[in-house]
């Protein structure tokens, strides 16, 4: 099983990428498929203990890269 440090640089790497898919995607539902399939592959990988922290990171690449709302009005 991955450390918290192994996730962490695979969630950077899936950051990193968001621009590219975001260009290379030909709408919102395409780019949100391929972000839930790495989203995926990371989250099958990370110890049970460590899931819920994934999940916030990911909520945080989406909000950061303004593609979820933050859920303050």
């Amino acid at each position: 099983m991955p450390t918290w440090s192994e996730l962490q640089s695979q969630l950077q790497a899936l950051r990193d990428d968001v621009p590219s898919m975001l260009r290379e995607t030909p709408d919102t539902a395409t780019f949100f498929d391929t972000f839930a399939g790495k989203a995926d592959f990371i989250l099958k990988r990370a110890p049970p203990d460590m899931v819920e922290s994934v999940h916030t990171e990911l909520g945080a690449i989406l909000r950061d890269m303004k593609l979820a709302d933050d859920g303050e009005d």
